[in-house]
C-alpha cells in the first residue's frame, strides 16, 4: 500500500493514475485503494515487472559521440525486443557510461501502443538525491532497498 500511494504522489493527480497507469507481471494490474486488482482495460502507461524487461550497463572509454551512436546502432540491430539507451558522459574514462533497456518483444508485439517504464527506472527516481537503489534476489522475489534505509519494493517473482 506504501508502494501504491508512493507512486500516486509521486505522478500527481490520483485519479490520472488509476485511469492511465498500469503494472504489467505476466497480466495488466490497475491501481485502487486496496492495492493492485486486475485492469479491465490496457491502459496507456505500463509499468513493467523486472522480468520483462533485461538492463545492462556498459562503460564505453575513449569514444566519441558519433562512435558510441555507430555502437548503439549495431547494438539495436542484434536485439529483439525494443531498445533504449540512456548514457551520460563519463570524464574519468574519457567516454561514455551507457544503461541499455530492452523490453520482451512479446510485449511490445502484444501492447504496440503503450508507454513503458521499467519498475526500476521509476524506483531509482523516487529515490532521495544521496541515496541509492540496491536491488536484492529473494526467493519470494526482487527487493529494492534504499541507502535512506526503506523499502521501496518487493516485486514477486512468480
Amino acid at each position: 500500500m506504501k508502494f501504491i500511494n508512493d507512486i500516486t504522489k509521486y505522478l500527481g493527480v490520483h485519479k490520472l493514475v488509476r485511469n492511465h497507469v498500469g503494472y504489467y507481471c505476466d497480466s495488466i494490474y490497475s491501481l485502487s485503494d486496496s492495492g493492485f486488482v486486475e485492469a479491465p482495460s490496457t491502459p496507456k502507461v505500463l509499468i513493467l515487472a523486472r522480468k520483462h524487461f533485461k538492463e545492462t550497463w556498459q562503460t564505453y572509454p575513449s569514444v566519441s559521440h558519433n562512435e558510441l551512436r555507430s555502437i548503439l546502432s549495431l547494438q539495436t540491430e542484434l536485439e529483439s525486443g525494443l531498445v533504449k539507451f540512456i548514457h551520460k558522459k563519463n570524464d574519468v574514462q574519457e567516454g561514455f557510461d551507457v544503461q541499455t533497456l530492452v523490453i520482451d518483444k512479446e510485449l511490445v508485439d502484444y501492447y504496440p501502443h503503450c508507454i513503458y517504464i521499467p519498475e526500476t527506472e521509476l524506483v531509482g527516481s523516487m529515490k532521495g538525491e544521496n541515496e541509492r537503489v540496491y536491488e536484492l534476489e529473494t526467493p519470494i522475489g526482487v527487493l529494492y532497498y534504499s541507502s535512506g534505509g526503506k523499502v521501496l519494493v518487493c516485486t514477486r517473482m512468480h
